[in-house]
């Protein structure tokens, strides 16, 4: 299953994506499964489903941050992405809504992935330009 937004919460900085599963009672089991397609976003952060839940993300990212209440119970990395998962994840106690129609404290106990790159290409400039610097200032000093 493909899941299609049905809402958009803005909260903040932060925008939450919602769809209702369509179901009439609580089911005995069930599994859910969808793809999403990121561009642009730091970080990842799914809702836990409750007792007797497990969640996982898998992605082509080399180095993943893992972020939330909960670390990840299995984690699989290797040069093509990783794989992570959270099992028994207990629902956070506050999950009612404010006025402005945020969750108030699930969105920090959300667990969840931050997508991070290595050593970031600005960084490598940075430093080079100083080093380069540093060298020709030590020139000029000797």
């Amino acid at each position: 299953m493909t899941p299609a937004a049905e809402g958009s919460l803005r909260c903040g900085a932060l925008e939450t994506l919602c769809w209702s599963l369509g179901l009439s009672a609580a089911p005995a089991a069930a599994e859910v499964a969808g793809s999403l397609s990121l561009r642009g976003t730091p970080s990842l952060r799914l809702q836990p489903p409750g007792r007797g839940g497990r969640t996982s993300i898998a992605a082509p990212w080399p180095n993943p941050s893992f972020i939330g209440a909960e670390l990840p119970g299995r984690v699989t990395q290797d040069e093509a992405g990783f794989h992570a998962e959270w099992e028994d994840a207990p629902l956070p106690a506050s999950t009612g809504t404010t006025t402005a129609g945020c969750l108030t404290g699930t969105l920090q106990q959300a667990s969840g992935v931050a997508l991070l790159e290595a050593v970031p290409t600005y960084r490598m400039a940075n430093r080079a330009t100083k080093n380069a610097l540093m060298l020709v200032a030590l020139g000029f000093i000797t």
